[in-house]
């Protein structure tokens, strides 16, 4: 089925907003950017922004696709014995570590963990909903 006008406008402007935000954060970083920003880049009302986006964080963290993954990966791959919120935060912690080593350069600026890496705002906000998957998952499966 095709999506109605509607739906299909709602789709578009979402998409420019993340695209606005994912620019504005590549260019300036996370902590620097406004909502208010973003809402002028993407052409919409700040009140537009928080439709789609309830909170700034989740403009970065609402496509989290490639962390369900790893996220199944830590439950997956956990040592015989571990419990799966252990497992987790391990997992996450250790990620983190891996993205501190790596060489920082001009794409990667604007991606997903670079901007979890360099702000402590959205670090937290981070690791607590990995932790949330965590015990939600370890409710479900024990």
């Amino acid at each position: 089925m095709t999506p109605t006008l509607r739906v299909r406008k709602k789709i578009q402007t979402r998409q420019r907003i993340a695209d606005a935000a994912a620019t504005l954060f590549a260019a300036k970083g996370y902590d620097a950017v406004t909502v208010a920003e973003i809402a002028r880049l993407a052409e919409v009302s700040e009140q537009t922004v928080y439709n789609f986006f309830p909170s700034k964080e989740l403009l970065v963290l609402d496509e989290d696709a490639a962390f369900e993954a790893l996220l199944a990966g830590m439950i997956r791959e956990r040592p015989a014995g571990t419990k799966i919120a252990d497992a987790v935060r391990a997992g996450a912690h250790a990620f983190l570590k891996q993205l501190q080593a790596r060489p920082k350069g001009p794409k990667s600026r604007g991606g997903l963990p670079c901007l979890v890496n360099s702000s402590p705002q959205l670090r937290r906000v981070w690791l607590s909903s990995l932790d949330r998957y965590a015990s939600s998952i370890a409710r479900i499966v024990v």
